[in-house]
């Protein structure tokens, strides 16, 4: 849209300007030049997504074997270091993919063995954050776990009467599936039954 000013003012320009003065007011092509401004950050946004996810789905399958190997070990606190070491070293392995399998750990364990921590450090390499300098995405996870308490009766298989003072170990070692189902119902009812 002209409008009266400026044709007067083309009016009286000189004639090497007339090219310029139409290119300025013409609109044609102006939706293709502000897509193609715009449309190059949102796609690098987008793609840069894509890095930014692949390392959260690592964060999550290396927190989830994390979680598994720290409730693991916590039922062996009060062992030897190595057999919880390698409690912790056996979930790993199980939990992860062949890929993150060599993903260093490292084991703390609270005073008087009330508690461990489990943690892992892991870098991701980038793909398209590399282009800007970006070459890995750091990810850490950990988990800590409690000493479980120990269970105060066990029932007897045979009778279903509870077994006094027979710990969280000896349990697992006389029970197994519906057993070992019917024990904690006999430990968290009082050995009532539920």
């Amino acid at each position: 849209m002209i409008t009266a000013s400026v044709r007067r003012w083309r009016q009286r320009s000189p004639a090497f300007l007339a090219p310029w003065l139409s290119f300025r007011d013409d609109r044609d092509g102006a939706i293709a030049v502000l897509f193609a401004l715009i449309a190059v950050p949102i796609m690098g946004i987008a793609l840069t997504a894509l890095d930014y996810s692949r390392a959260e789905s690592v964060k999550a399958k290396l927190q989830t074997a994390v979680d598994n190997a720290a409730n693991a070990a916590a039922q062996h606190l009060g062992e030897p270091f190595d057999d919880v070491d390698l409690t912790v070293r056996n979930y790993l392995k199980a939990n992860l993919t062949v890929d993150l399998q060599g993903v260093p750990y490292d084991i703390t364990i609270a005073p008087e063995y009330s508690a461990i921590s489990v943690s892992m450090k892991s870098r991701v390499p980038t793909t398209l954050l590399s282009f800007v300098g970006v070459r890995t995405l750091d990810v850490a996870v950990a988990a800590t776990v409690k000493r479980p308490s120990p269970v105060e009766a066990v029932p007897d298989t045979s009778t279903g009467k509870p077994h006094h003072g027979i710990d969280a170990k000896e349990i697992r070692k006389r029970c197994t599936g519906p057993t070992l189902a019917a024990a904690v119902r006999a430990v968290t009812t009082g050995g009532h039954g539920a």
